[in-house]
């Protein structure tokens, strides 16, 4: 055998190995960033499970929708701020807030974190106090969670 002709097939033969290890790895990183995406959702999704199961989220999640006494702004800060109605809007607002800032950033979908309905009767008790503090003090307050309201209201 011509020598020569030795060397084209182990080079090819190697050409073919390096295109297959190459097709292999790419094969295997795409697996792998698919494994580690579904790990990031996992981990996202159970935090937020056991914050909006927990009992003190629940606890200022009841008082905005059954106990809530004031419906405009002006009346919640004379109310005082610290208390526990101003607590349970900061706990419950910042939480759907932070939920409508994955949801919008696609790392979360809505339809497994907000059709229970809690997120929309939630927004529509503390709609008013919301649009009033926008105007006098935070213009983006929980601008999120009102984002995904349409998209949690088809689930």
């Amino acid at each position: 055998m011509n020598p020569a002709l030795h060397w084209e097939i182990i080079s090819t033969i190697a050409n073919c190995l390096s295109a297959v290890a190459i097709v292999a790895g790419s094969i295997f990183v795409v697996i792998e960033l698919r494994q580690a995406a579904k790990d990031r959702y996992l981990h996202l999704t159970s935090d937020l499970f056991q914050i909006g199961h927990s009992r003190e989220f629940q606890d200022h999640q009841l008082f905005l929708l059954h106990k809530l006494p004031i419906t405009n702004w002006r009346d919640f800060i004379a109310d005082g701020r610290g208390q526990p109605a101003e607590r349970a809007l900061q706990r419950v607002g910042g939480f759907y807030d932070r939920i409508g800032h994955l949801v919008r950033s696609k790392l979360i979908r809505p339809e497994e974190i907000l059709p229970t309905g809690d997120a929309i009767r939630v927004w529509h008790k503390i709609e008013p106090l919301v649009r009033e503090a926008r105007q006098t003090e935070n213009s983006l307050l929980f601008q999120n969670y009102e984002a995904v309201l349409p998209n949690c209201l088809e689930c």
